[in-house]
C-alpha cells in the first residue's frame, strides 16, 4: 500500500514459527484448522513440533502467506524441524 509519499509501506513479517504467523493473521486454531480442513486440535500440535503432512504443509503457507515453509517451521541447529 503506497504511503502519501508515493513509496511502499513495509509491514514487518511475524517471527518464525507456525503460531507467530498464525496470530499475525489474527486467526484462531479452529478458524485456520477450517481453511486448512483439519481440527483445531491437529493445529495445535503443529504448533508443538508435529510436523504436517505434504498437502497440509502447503495449504498452511498458502492461507497464511508465509513466504516458505522455513517460515512457518523454521530449523534448529542441527537441522532438524522445530
Amino acid at each position: 500500500m503506497p504511503s502519501s509519499s508515493g513509496s511502499m509501506i513495509q509491514v514487518p513479517a511475524p517471527a518464525p514459527g507456525l503460531k507467530s504467523w498464525r496470530e499475525f493473521r489474527r486467526l484462531t486454531q479452529r478458524q485456520l484448522g477450517a481453511e486448512v480442513g483439519v481440527t483445531q486440535s491437529m493445529v495445535w500440535r503443529w504448533e508443538r513440533g508435529h510436523c504436517p503432512r505434504v498437502d497440509q504443509a502447503r495449504a498452511l503457507v498458502r492461507v497464511l502467506g508465509a513466504p516458505s515453509l522455513e517460515a512457518l517451521f523454521p530449523s534448529d541447529q542441527n537441522g532438524a524441524a522445530a
